[in-house]
């Protein structure tokens, strides 16, 4: 049976669960190189259905690169099957200018109803600069935080004259999501007339956008970037796989932690100080751990509040060894509303997608704040599973070559 007549008989098969068939039709597709790239915009182009259109622009969302391949497929989408919304959904991301306008004329100026949430939605989330003039137009869709990022002075002192008025909580979060200079600088005043019971709540929502509290250094790194997971040759930025020496263990389990991520500082299209490269670990068991501190050294790795042992390659939790292929987001200030999870999303670099803002780890060696510099959310890319729970989001402490993943749920 040839590749193509797998697919469909693999699309058509209604006793796979979607998540499953979601990994199949990946695997299958990859299997196949460039061509399975190219399989996947016919089934995107030619379909006659919305399911078999979504798994394809699923997995070609997912790929490193290929950004004319995966606007091909959204432009006929658009043009055949807008209210697709599912598949129209996937691509959103990527899409270039035209692409952007026709999606702006269907979804904005056209059709309204439950179908267009997830595209206004997408729209919102990564083009917030070319949709905040839409503000009263979409406000239906209840999509205005995903709008903050980078938004101007004006809505800074607009936000800032409520929360006068209200001392909502959910406006001082909102004012935290536009992270440019004026909104930290309207978060400091927020925390230094805050009641002495609210100042954790504050110092959290300032280190979330870019400045620690405490020292008013920079929480964060320069630069958004996606991260796309492929084969290990593809980037030196590694996920999964053994590496080799001593890892953090657990402790009712014994279970062996797996690498989530190993940046290279050298290959980071930002500066990150330090000795050694950034090194992430974790796992899960019947008592998994709210955050895994490790220290690096010349003499090899030391777990810091966790016992450590020999390595495993067990492929858990991250299925396949690979890499994460690093690409600039549009603009720079990152993400606007609550993280969902289970999107197989990684970035790195920039300001945290939190489910909810906290204070960022303290370093287990110098009890100074630490840097986030990455994360990754459970899901399913085109190469592997990530099968942890949640979002694991790493940080890096430059002064003591310390790294720590915390999760949240």
């Amino acid at each position: 049976m040839e590749t193509r007549e797998r697919l469909e008989a693999l699309l058509a098969d209604r006793s796979v669960r979607p998540r499953e068939k979601q990994v199949r039709i990946n695997n299958l597709l990859r299997e196949q190189g460039e061509d399975g790239v190219q399989l996947a915009v016919s089934a995107v182009v030619e379909s006659t259905a919305e399911a078999p259109a979504s798994y394809a622009a699923n997995f070609l969302a997912r790929l490193p690169g290929h950004r004319e391949e995966k606007n091909t497929a959204l432009r006929e989408l658009i043009t055949r099957q807008p209210d697709w919304s599912a598949a129209v959904a996937n691509l959103v991301e990527f899409a270039d200018d035209d692409s952007f306008e026709r999606l702006e004329r269907y979804a904005v100026r056209g059709a309204h109803g439950p179908g267009t949430l997830s595209i206004v939605y997408e729209l919102a989330q990564h083009f917030p600069d070319r949709m905040r003039k839409f503000r009263k137009e979409i406000a239906q869709y209840d999509v205005f935080d995903l709008l903050l990022p980078g938004a101007p002075d004006d809505w800074v002192q607009d936000l800032l004259t409520d929360y006068r008025k209200t001392e909502s909580a959910n406006t001082a979060v909102q004012l935290s999501y536009i992270r440019t200079d004026a909104a930290r600088d309207a978060l400091v005043t927020m925390l230094n007339s805050a009641p002495s019971g609210k100042t954790s709540f504050f110092a959290a929502l300032l280190e979330s956008a870019g400045v620690f509290a405490d020292t008013r250094e920079a929480s964060t790194y320069a630069g958004s970037y996606r991260g796309l997971f492929g084969d290990v040759r593809q980037s030196p930025h590694e996920m999964g796989g053994d590496p080799g020496g001593l890892v953090p263990m657990s402790v009712a389990d014994k279970l062996t932690a797996e690498r989530i991520l190993e940046l290279r500082r050298a290959e980071l299209p930002f500066r990150a100080e330090g000795n050694f490269d950034p090194l992430f670990f974790w796992y899960e068991g019947s008592q998994p751990p709210g955050h895994i501190y490790v220290k690096l050294t010349a003499d090899g790795r030391e777990g810091l509040m966790t016992p450590m042992g020999p390595s495993q390659d067990t492929h858990a939790l991250i299925t396949e060894h690979g890499s994460v292929v690093l690409e600039q987001e549009r603009h720079e200030y990152g993400l606007g509303g609550a993280a969902v999870t289970g999107t197989a999303r990684i970035q790195v670099g920039g300001y945290p997608h939190w489910r909810a803002p906290e204070r960022f780890p303290r370093c287990a060696e110098c009890a100074l704040g630490m840097k986030f510099i990455a994360s990754v959310d459970s899901g399913v890319t085109s190469f592997a599973k990530f099968a942890f729970s949640g979002i694991l989001y790493a940080f890096w402490c430059e002064r003591c070559d310390v790294a720590c993943t915390h999760s949240q749920l």
